[in-house]
């Protein structure tokens, strides 16, 4: 039950976050949601070993959180479940892609460890999307949004 009212405080928090009135809040819900979709579409796109493409799109969710006033830092600290989630399913990438492919100085990283990294940074990057997009909008604002594109 102790878990339950924790996702129930949670939720309450974005609410409480989304009805705060500041610049990105006031934005409709469904240009926020496309942008959102836009975005999970292209970082999911960048291929397995492009990291530095990928950390450029970085970018995009520190500026909007800076513009917004959120701390990253907390909801980095929220996305340890999703982080060890994407460890265990990459952690195989290890053992079966050994080429190396990056030098940054005297360290060799693998094909496995770049890939591992790739996967990493976007599901984080995701995650920083998808929560931004809740805590600027709300739950109730992001599925009036879904129901205007008809999704069910």
């Amino acid at each position: 039950m102790d878990r339950l009212h924790r996702a129930i405080k949670n939720v309450h928090r974005l609410d409480d976050l989304a009805a705060r009135g500041t610049a990105l809040t006031r934005l409709p819900p469904l240009p926020k949601l496309l942008a959102v979709l836009v975005y999970l579409c292209v970082t999911l796109s960048f291929q397995k070993y492009a990291l530095t493409g990928l950390l450029g799109m970085a970018l995009w969710p520190i500026l909007l959180y800076e513009i917004d006033d959120l701390s990253i830092v907390k909801t980095l600290r929220q996305c340890w479940a999703v982080v060890a989630l994407l460890v265990l399913v990459g952690i195989a990438n290890l053992f079966f892609d050994c080429a190396p492919v990056l030098t940054l100085g005297p360290v060799v990283l693998s094909g496995g460890a770049v890939t591992l990294l790739v996967l990493v940074v976007k599901g984080v990057l995701c995650f920083l999307a998808v929560y931004l997009l809740i805590a600027t909008t709300g739950m109730e604002r992001v599925c009036a949004a879904l129901r205007q594109l008809h999704v069910p």
